[in-house]
């Protein structure tokens, strides 16, 4: 076995999610909860309470009332968009101790997987969703993979660029060359641990091919474009510059060439900003 891959098949210290946010999934299985046991909960982080109300009161929800209170952000958010909006944020936290290096930069992965998650959000708009923080979750989650290797491997990983670079292969195919994984794979065991939705895994495990096999499933696929355009659009940097041709079969199905170019453009700037804005800066 090579030393990289025992390294990584020995590591057990896998992050944990915040005790918040596990509190908050066992109120929410309650049907008893009410809005206010919500937000004394979620009162407990100012932090998180803060971002909250940010996110909120944002052009991506585009409310036309300002929100000053938990107990009304909950109100417009709903139970589900709560869990999905306090997972991403603490998310993000659990690898603030991830160190950038010349091959690889923390916040502009997270520029990057924001941007991801804010243009799935706007095209499962565009195609009438209504589950629309699944879509800016999974868009945040997508490449978490590459996160668990680094806080592994460290430095040793950027092997797997340099060779990437060298050949002119895609990084799948670098990661499986050296280490004997990918970062889907790894990605998709960390997100197993978190007893993360069965949606949220299929798009950390397949959304560099854009289909679950040889099946056409919305999220992946959308997650899969917008990785794509996140790249062509330069918003961040995923620690990969090599862009993939979109799979064609998705492309069609979803047809994104039918919505207004300009309209888009200007709403992915807008919500990214934002979003980066809450998430990253603050």
């Amino acid at each position: 076995m090579n030393k990289l891959l025992e390294k990584i098949e020995n590591f057990d210290d896998f992050p944990t999610l915040p005790t918040i946010y596990y509190k908050l999934v066992d109120a929410l299985s309650n049907t008893s909860t009410t809005i206010k046991d919500l937000s004394n909960l979620v009162s407990t982080d100012i932090a998180l309470s803060f971002k909250l109300l940010k996110i909120v009161n944002s052009s991506i929800y585009g409310l036309s009332t300002k929100v000053n209170s938990i107990d009304k952000a909950i109100f417009h958010l709903g139970f589900r968009e709560l869990k999905n909006i306090i997972l991403s944020t603490k998310i993000i936290e659990v690898f603030s101790d991830i160190n950038s290096n010349s091959k690889f930069d923390l916040v502009e992965f997270w520029k990057h997987s924001i941007a991801v998650g804010a243009i799935s959000r706007i095209i499962a708009q565009e195609l009438g969703q209504k589950n629309l923080d699944e879509y800016l979750l999974s868009g945040i989650t997508h490449d978490i993979g590459k996160l668990v290797l680094i806080k592994i491997l460290g430095s040793e990983y950027n092997v797997v660029f340099i060779l990437m670079e060298k050949e002119n292969i895609s990084l799948l195919a670098a990661e499986q060359k050296i280490l004997g994984i990918t970062h889907q794979e790894i990605g998709l065991k960390l997100a197993e641990s978190w007893n993360l939705d069965k949606n949220i895994l299929n798009v950390i495990r397949y959304h560099n091919d854009g289909l679950i096999g040889s099946n056409y499933d919305q999220l992946v696929g959308v997650v899969h474009i917008s990785n794509i355009l996140a790249k062509l659009l330069n918003l961040g940097h995923s620690g990969c510059d090599r862009i993939s041709q979109p799979n064609q079969l998705l492309w069609r199905r979803l047809d994104i060439t039918r919505f207004d170019k300009n309209i888009i453009y200007d709403r992915i700037e807008t919500d990214y900003e934002q979003a980066k804005e809450i998430l990253i800066i603050n």
